[in-house]
This record gives C-alpha cells, structure tokens and sequence, in this order.
C-alpha cells in the first residue's frame, strides 16, 4: 500500500506540475502577445509615398486656394460694379473736374503773372 500512496503521490506531482507549467505558459504567451503587437518595426529610411503623399496634398491645397481667390475676385468685381461704381463714378468725375478746373485756374494765374516772353527789341 505504501508503493499505491507513493505512486499516487507522485502522479498528483506530475499532473500538478504540468498544470502549473501550462498555466505558466499561457500567461507569459498572454503578458507578450500584446508587447509584441505593441513593439515598432525598425524604420525604414522612408516610408515609400510619404513625399509623394506631401507633394499631392500641397498641389491639392494650392489648387483650392487658387479657385478660392478666383471666387473671391469675381465676387469682389461682381460687388465693386454692381454697388460701388456707380457711386464712385460720379465722384470720380466730380473730382476730375474739379482738378482740371483747378490747374487751369493755376496755369492762367502763371501766365498773368509771368512777364511775357517777347523780349523788347531796340
């Protein structure tokens, strides 16, 4: 009986052991599976189309501006004739006029005041 209680012993030993080893096992493959998903590949010089990528984003900014001030330039040709010229016409007129006027008032008071320029012959 002693040999039965020995090798029941022993075989709870073994079954314990491979238990433990498993139990071992599955929690080392669960603490590092996600540090190995989590771990960065060594980088590559440079990723392939990030240039590429850079450059078609610029174009496609710059070409979005570009249409934005075209609209805005037609928006602002469109307002400056529809509700502007028609107010500053009529002060552009009234003050090209009145510069005319003006400096043919200027020129007349330099001619009067001018001696003439006929030199006396003797």
């Amino acid at each position: 009986m002693a040999d039965r209680k020995k090798s029941t012993s022993s075989q709870r030993a073994v079954k314990m052991h491979w238990k433990l080893l498993s139990v071992s096992l599955i929690l080392v493959v669960q603490a590092l599976g996600p540090l190995m998903a989590q771990t960065p590949s060594p980088p590559a010089e440079e990723p392939p189309g990030t240039v590429r990528g850079w450059a078609e984003r610029a174009r496609a900014a710059s070409t979005r501006v570009k249409e934005t001030g075209e609209i805005m330039w037609d928006f602002a040709g469109f307002y400056y004739e529809e509700n502007l010229k028609p107010v500053t016409d009529s002060c552009w007129d009234w003050a090209s006029s009145t510069t005319n006027s003006m400096w043919d008032r200027v020129k007349k008071t330099i001619d009067d005041y001018r001696p003439s320029q006929t030199s006396p012959s003797g």
